[in-house]
């Protein structure tokens, strides 16, 4: 079976607040069809679950910049080390269920 259809890698430092945005389209570029969709998010290290989002409960969808952010409560902090993480989204009308990307997040010490 294959992976997700993206690979997103982000990496950050210990000290900062983790947070990234992602830009979503359609294949030809147009705006993607937000409202039909429900959406969640996982961050895992060592196959244990460190954060879990939804839309409306850390995933900021911005539909006029074709944005979705990725922003738990802004007490999060990562120890350093490597991390899994995946973004799925289910149609509301259908319940399909499409992994949209997978990756990882690489903390390292920030030195503060």
């Amino acid at each position: 079976m294959a992976g997700a259809a993206y690979q997103v890698n982000v990496s950050a430092t210990d000290d900062e607040t983790f947070e990234f945005t992602c830009e979503w389209t359609l294949a030809d570029g147009s705006d993607f069809p937000w409202a039909d969709y429900a959406y969640a998010y996982e961050l895992k290290r060592d196959r244990r679950l460190v954060l879990a989002l939804t839309g409306g409960d850390g995933l900021l969808i911005t539909a006029e910049n074709n944005k979705i952010t990725v922003q738990p409560p802004m007490t999060t902090r990562l120890c350093p080390g490597v991390y899994r993480h995946g973004c799925r989204i289910t149609q509301i009308d259908t319940g399909k269920t499409i992994q949209v990307f997978d990756g990882t997040v690489t903390v390292t010490e920030g030195n503060f």
